[in-house]
């Protein structure tokens, strides 16, 4: 199974050489046809990149996580006669439709593709639990903690699994369904702020390095553990202080290079 964050930055000269290390949208593609939540991908430069999207998977209504989603739906229309099949739970589909595509912010495409004889987005609903089976891997959604109704995602192709949850405060439902897997791989988790903002992240739902080692002290086997969502402005001293943490070997995830696992 390939992992990749899909980049963020974009720019010239310095900004581009750090285009890998600033990450400021989310947005992770699972093999070729697949991505969890759209940050970043509608702006991904190679349009062969989002042509070959099919399945999207949207864990919240946070901007950060589907800011990229008109302009994805935009440049990919035609590609798929019945459009991007988006799957997002009750409440991040209502967003979309009251926030998003509603003739303001957006177009409507979810109403245009209901009533159009050709469909730019296939909108379908995630149940919380439930796998999606689509392109030879498993996608179970999994409620985690965070402001707003938000999903982690367990992929499983049936040889490797792969836990990943972007945005949650700690969560033992996460440790509960990663563990009952015998081959998880690997666990993609958030490390937000850094310890002096330990404030902020309890207001806001979401991890320091600190809870970030408590969190994966308690998962079983061994898989590799993968930090992603460090705030941009603090992600030398979030670095550090992982480092710091005790929690062995952690991978920062670096944007725009595939991890086989």
């Amino acid at each position: 199974m390939k992992v990749e964050l899909v980049p963020s930055a974009v720019g010239g000269g310095t900004a581009a050489a750090s285009a890998s290390v600033s990450q400021y949208l989310t947005s992770i593609r699972i093999n070729d046809s697949i991505c969890l939540d759209a940050g970043s991908i509608g702006f991904h430069a190679d349009l062969e990149v989002q042509r070959a999207i099919r399945h999207l998977f949207l864990s919240h209504s946070h901007i950060d996580h589907i800011a990229s989603l008109p302009m994805l739906l935009d440049n990919v229309f035609g590609e798929h006669p019945e459009g991007v099949c988006v799957h997002a739970g009750a409440e991040t589909e209502a967003a979309l439709r009251e926030d998003i595509f509603n003739d303001r912010t957006w177009p409507d495409f979810i109403r245009i593709s209901e009533q159009g004889p050709v469909r730019l987005l296939d909108l379908q609903r995630l149940e919380a639990g439930r796998p999606v089976e689509i392109d030879g891997v498993q996608v179970t959604p999994i409620p985690v903690e965070h402001i707003v109704p938000t999903f982690g995602f367990l992929v499983d192709d049936g040889r490797s699994a792969v836990l990943i949850a972007t945005d949650t405060a700690p969560c033992a439902a996460l440790r509960e369904a990663a563990n009952a897997v015998p081959h998880l791989k690997a666990v993609v988790l958030e490390a937000s702020f850094p310890e002096k903002l330990l404030w902020l992240a309890d207001a806001s739902m979401h991890l320091t390095p600190r809870l970030f080692a408590e969190e994966i002290a308690q998962f079983a086997g061994d898989p590799t553990f993968f930090a992603v969502h460090l705030k941009a402005t603090h992600r030398d001293e979030i670095t550090r202080e992982l480092d710091d943490a005790g929690v062995g070997d952690v991978v920062v995830m670096e944007a725009g290079h595939s991890y086989e696992l």
